[in-house]
């Protein structure tokens, strides 16, 4: 008797242990640990940004950020935005949804995976925004060309369009957190 009721208050505890890992401060300490891991590339400071603006709390995923993160899958689908239908993650996010769902994941390893996909959510939006402003052509290369053309055949040639800079990553930031995804 007395091994059940051990095993009882076991059980109990591990349930009060699952609900302590899906804390939205749980998931906070694992979106700071993501950003620090997983992050790469030329995104990664405005990714960070993002986060620090909001204390590394979700930007995307839970009740009060439902109609933003649906804001955002739409806009990474929209072909007025992502015209050549570019993948900005949306497998994996649709993986990790899918994951989550069914129960694949853990309850232990939930708040990894939450905050996993809030960062990768996060560096779409990121990585849309640049698309979007800047577009894919690489400057540099085409300068490089445009320089090679005049030295190899004596051609004068003037690029008359000129690369975007990114915008502000306040502002950025705050169009992620206030969920103004279209507008921005």
């Amino acid at each position: 008797m007395h091994t059940l009721k051990t095993f009882f208050f076991l059980l109990l505890l591990q349930i009060g242990l699952i609900a302590q890992v899906l804390s939205i401060d749980t998931i906070s300490s694992h979106i700071e640990n993501t950003l620090q891991t997983c992050l790469k590339g030329k995104n990664k400071n405005i990714v960070h940004h993002i986060y620090t603006q909001t204390d590394y709390r979700p930007v995307w995923i839970g009740q009060e950020n439902q109609e933003k993160m649906s804001q955002l899958i739409d806009a990474l689908k929209d072909p007025l935005f992502n015209y050549k239908n570019k993948s900005f993650d949306q497998k994996a996010i649709r993986q990790l949804f899918f994951q989550l769902d069914n129960g694949d994941i853990t309850p232990s390893k939930k708040a990894a995976v939450y905050a996993r996909l809030d960062v990768m959510l996060s560096n779409s939006f990121v990585r849309l925004v640049r698309f979007i402003v800047q577009g894919d052509v690489d400057w540099n290369l085409v300068q490089k060309k445009l320089k090679d053309l005049k030295t190899s055949d004596d051609i004068t040639a003037r690029w008359e369009m000129v690369p975007r800079s990114f915008p502000n990553a306040n502002k950025v930031a705050s169009a992620a957190i206030n969920g103004n995804i279209r507008e921005y």
